[in-house]
């Protein structure tokens, strides 16, 4: 799964890395990326289930207040002539979570000064800046060229190329 990685404001994750290159302990080093966030570039598939809870638990307070207010709307609707509308407009907020939930959160990230750094591959959150941080320590370790030794050989042995149809190479 691919996740976008943002880090805290004041931090730069590749100076770290490049100090944790040359320091004996590396964990020591890298101590200052512990803020380090992961969101998942797929749907939020949990808000469909329970969007108050999703919202609750994703810190987003601010969405949370607008959903409650668009299902109390959504509530009044019922005891009126327009029920069918409401019933059908109830399905939009978990939809909408559905599709732009982990973007929600990235805005909300935003907002607190987080800034984007990295995309990274992993099989959770953990694994993910994991990923990142191993690939900001190769990319900071400098590339030591590879040299071969030239190649020293002695005299050719090889017989030398002949032409003709019959020709025996005595020329």
């Amino acid at each position: 799964m691919i996740y976008t990685i943002h880090a805290p404001a004041g931090i730069d994750p590749k100076a770290i890395a490049a100090r944790a290159e040359g320091a004996p302990n590396a964990e020591q080093a890298l101590a200052g990326l512990d803020g380090l966030r992961a969101i998942p570039e797929t749907q939020a598939r949990w808000s469909v289930l329970a969007p108050p809870v999703w919202l609750v638990w994703h810190g987003l307070y601010g969405v949370l207040a607008l959903y409650v207010i668009f299902v109390l709307a959504v509530g009044a609707l019922l005891a009126t002539s327009f029920a069918a509308a409401a019933l059908v407009l109830g399905g939009v907020p978990p939809i909408v979570l559905l599709l732009e939930g982990h973007h929600l959160r990235r805005r909300q990230l935003d907002r607190k000064g987080y800034t984007f750094v990295g995309v990274a591959d992993g099989q959770d959150e953990t694994h993910a800046v994991t990923s990142y941080l191993a690939k900001l320590i190769e990319e900071t370790v400098p590339e030591v060229p590879v040299t071969t030794p030239p190649i020293i050989r002695g005299p050719s042995h090889a017989p030398k190329p002949t032409f003709g149809m019959f020709a025996d190479g005595n020329a």
